[in-house]
């Protein structure tokens, strides 16, 4: 039986579970739409932002469709680094988006 191109698709994305991606500026913009695409293929997603009400809206959200997400209002460092890795363990991705103008 033959698989179809869309259901081979959702199946490649959902290699990403269990999976951590660290978004920075996940609050709105490409970080959001990086965040949510990674949790929907299965991945852990840390919302990273300065904005920390933002970056709990976009848990919710990612909560919403069952998705995993750990909101963190913060300015990227060191320190945010090693409370994400001791909270989730090893990171696969960190997505830091910039807008450019």
């Amino acid at each position: 039986m033959a698989i179809s191109t869309e259901a081979a698709e959702v199946a490649a994305l959902r290699s990403l579970d269990g999976r951590v991606a660290i978004v920075t500026g996940a609050g709105q913009g490409l970080g959001r739409a990086f965040a949510k695409a990674f949790a929907a293929a299965g991945a852990i997603a840390v919302i990273a932002e300065l904005d920390e009400g933002k970056a709990q809206a976009v848990t919710r959200e990612i909560e919403s469709f069952g998705g995993q997400a750990l909101a963190v209002g913060t300015d990227v460092s060191r320190i945010f680094l090693r409370a994400v890795f001791l909270w989730v363990g090893p990171t696969t991705f960190i997505i830091r988006p910039r807008n450019r103008r």
